[in-house]
């Protein structure tokens, strides 16, 4: 299996991985639709950092392609704004960017991981929380991951925070099993925020706010491809956790 490129869009020869870009594609979306058939899925991804990485995507993607539909796991990406709603703005880098571009790096490492992948968003476009949370519940994902950057008037703050609604089990056993796992390149800390879009019966969820953008250090972490992947990684590792003990 192999992959090509059309401009603005990734094409790689589809073993079935990812099973859908969501609305927030925009008019890209359409394309896809049109253009995917049974060999083919077009990923629209238009920032040229991303498309540099491509072909290291759709390798992941035809390497775990024998692996039946049915025994994988699957989980959604959302990357947090979008469109009018820039996010965290620090100079020039702006958090819907910055997270867009992680999402592809933490769906890559899923991928490897066996598991298919659903992305709420692939270009820079707003989708309304109550969307983001239904596209997941939708594809009948089993963890949602929404990738966001943090910032704070203290420069000095550093580190991930990640939210849920731990008054559910299942949501707090995935989400602080991120926050344990992303100690691995950083601190971390699980909070409890009972929002209704981190509320499902079905979907594991945990908000990741990744680091802080207003933290030097923070800020060259996000910019770096090893930290994305160690960040992916670590959220598999959260994954497979919860897949193999439930919610103890």
């Amino acid at each position: 299996m192999g992959f090509g490129f059309v401009p603005g869009h990734v094409v790689c020869e589809k073993p079935g991985r990812i099973l859908g870009l969501g609305p927030g594609a925009g008019s890209n979306q359409d394309a896809c639709n049109e253009d995917a058939d049974e060999t083919h899925v077009y990923c629209s991804i238009q920032t040229p950092r991303n498309i540099m990485k491509a072909p290291v995507f759709c390798l992941l993607l035809a390497l775990v392609g024998t692996v039946s539909a049915q025994d994988r796991p699957m989980v959604a990406i959302d990357a947090g704004h979008g469109g009018e709603v820039a996010g965290v703005v620090v100079g020039e880098r702006l958090e819907k960017d910055v997270v867009l571009e992680m999402a592809f790096v933490v769906a890559a490492e899923f991928v490897a991981a066996g598991y298919d992948v659903v992305f709420t968003r692939t270009t820079d476009v707003d989708v309304p929380w109550p969307r983001r949370r239904s596209i997941a519940e939708e594809a009948g994902a089993d963890f949602l991951v929404m990738l966001h950057a943090n910032r704070n008037d203290d420069p000095a703050v550093n580190g991930a925070e990640v939210y849920a609604n731990t008054e559910q089990a299942h949501q707090k056993a995935f989400a602080g099993m991120v926050a344990e796992k992303l100690t691995t390149v950083g601190k971390a800390e699980l909070m409890h925020r009972p929002w209704p879009f981190l509320q499902s019966e079905t979907v594991a969820t945990a908000m990741i706010e990744v680091a802080f953008m207003s933290n030097p250090e923070d800020a060259r972490k996000l910019e770096s491809r090893d930290f994305q992947r160690a960040v992916g990684q670590a959220m598999v590792d959260a994954a497979e956790f919860v897949r193999e003990h439930g919610e103890h």
